[in-house]
């Protein structure tokens, strides 16, 4: 018996002519690229209700699910590596074909969405979570399960039947197996409460009106930690009202923590990297002066040195020491080792500055003094 349940899609006018001239699937062992595969499919047409369509069915007659990911699941180091691992072994989980589907939408021009939530199966709550998935034709948004639309399993093996029961499923259908862990993706005016969905109740006629289109548009526009803090609020308003739902909780808030937390490490390196830049042009700074400084010692002889010359050596010490002052007044960190070390370059920075300003002054006067007397201006004269 499948463990997915049958669901209500909506029909597909001309799903014929798909299944006959779609020359995609006939293809599928040869695509092992998302970028080819939403090249191909955009080859096929640019309308954007026929690229769902091969979206969905090309998902749904070559990846199949793999139920030994469930216990062991295939280590990845990013949706991108999910994908590629989907598309290299032709497996997956509820994971790889929601990560698909939205890859190859955002590849063909569709926006789209992963949604996270769990399910029911003739009342009973599954254990494991789910993602399906949600796009937008036309200012309108549509619901699309790949994962059921593949098949099912039969005594834990999989067993490829392709439907369309999961494709632009209605949202008052959906509700009925599926709950969004974010209320909004419900895509109800008046969404189901998660109690309801447990104990079986039916979705709401009446209540508030809940504009999830406006909610979208704002949470799709809000930076990546916004988005985590979004969705954890809507979450935690609606209630922890099962185990699933309070370890998807956890999962945001840590997830905040660590994108906080990475930010901080972001704004720590940039600060080094700066800092670095800072160095490296006082060094030079410093090499700089010291050439000056030697060449000044012997008079600017030996070698003779021109007027110019001497501007310049002053100039370029100037020049690559102003790098090094802007780049530290703008430095600003909280870690006690970089206070330091920025103090102590800015310290450097003043002391190399007063004798740079000092010698801009001497060779102003210098290239003034007829050369006869030049010599008087070393011998304090």
């Amino acid at each position: 018996m499948s463990v997915f349940p049958k669901g209500h899609g909506q029909s597909v006018p001309g799903i014929a002519y798909h299944e006959k001239n779609s020359t995609i699937i006939k293809d599928s062992n040869t695509v092992f690229s998302a970028k080819v595969l939403a090249d191909a499919i955009m080859q096929e047409s640019r309308d954007p209700d026929s690229i769902l369509f091969q979206i969905y069915s090309w998902i749904g007659n070559n990846i199949a699910y793999d139920p030994a990911q469930l216990d062991h699941p295939t280590p990845y180091s990013s949706t991108s590596d999910l994908i590629q691992q989907v598309l290299k072994t032709r497996a997956a989980i509820c994971q790889g074909y929601s990560a698909l589907f939205d890859e190859l939408c955002h590849l063909c021009g569709i926006t789209s969405y992963v949604v996270t939530g769990y399910t029911q199966h003739e009342g009973i709550i599954d254990k494991i979570p789910h993602a399906w998935n949600a796009a937008r034709i036309n200012d309108k948004w549509y619901l699309f399960d790949p994962t059921w639309g593949a098949g099912g399993l039969q005594e834990n093996i999989f067993i490829r039947h392709f439907s369309l029961d999961y494709y632009k499923i209605p949202p008052s259908i959906s509700i009925l197996q599926r709950m969004p862990f974010d209320p909004s993706w419900q895509l109800l005016p008046s969404p189901l409460r998660y109690e309801d969905f447990i104990t079986g109740g039916e979705t709401p006629e009446t209540g508030d009106h809940y504009n999830f289109n406006d909610s979208i548009e704002l949470f799709l526009a809000a930076s990546p930690s916004d988005k985590l803090a979004i969705e954890s609020r809507r979450v935690h308003e609606r209630g922890l009202a099962n185990p699933l739902i309070i370890e998807y909780c956890k999962f945001l808030d840590n997830s905040l923590e660590v994108y906080h937390a990475n930010q901080m490490i972001d704004k720590k390196n940039a600060v080094v990297s700066e800092g670095n830049d800072a160095i490296e042009n006082f060094n030079k700074s410093v090499n700089t002066f010291n050439q000056y400084v030697h060449a000044k010692n012997k008079q600017f002889r030996k070698p003779n040195l021109s007027d110019s010359e001497i501007r310049r050596m002053i100039e370029d010490t100037d020049s690559l020491l102003l790098s090094s002052e802007l780049v530290v007044k703008s430095l600003h960190s909280e870690d006690p080792g970089l206070k330091r070390n920025i103090t102590e370059l800015s310290r450097n920075i003043s002391d190399l500055r007063k004798a740079v300003d000092k010698e801009k002054i001497f060779v102003k006067k210098y290239c003034q003094t007829p050369a006869a007397k030049r010599v008087t201006l070393f011998s304090g004269r």
